[in-house]
């Protein structure tokens, strides 16, 4: 339990570190395709951000979701395709 606190806290240190060193270009070109990555432990809205983008002029084949958990319990069902990562 401990461990998977330690892992989290770093995990989110290391990213927001390197999201502050991020250097942003301004372009004048259209977005395209949108590829999305989250983890559903946390995010259960998947179906209402992809209807915000087509909203916003993306088309929904130009969409890619990757989802995935830390853990899936016995009895779940899988609607939709899952990255499982064991630490």
């Amino acid at each position: 339990m401990f461990l998977n606190y330690l892992k989290d806290f770093s995990t989110k240190k290391i990213v927001k570190n390197s999201l502050s060193n991020v250097k942003h270009l301004a372009s004048d070109k259209v977005i395209k395709t949108v590829g999305i990555i989250f983890d559903e432990s946390y995010f259960y809205e998947r179906e209402a951000l992809v209807k915000e983008l087509i909203q916003n002029g993306i088309n929904e084949s130009d969409i890619k979701v990757l989802v995935y958990k830390d853990k899936i319990k016995k009895n779940e069902v899988l609607i939709i395709r899952f990255l499982v990562i064991k630490i």
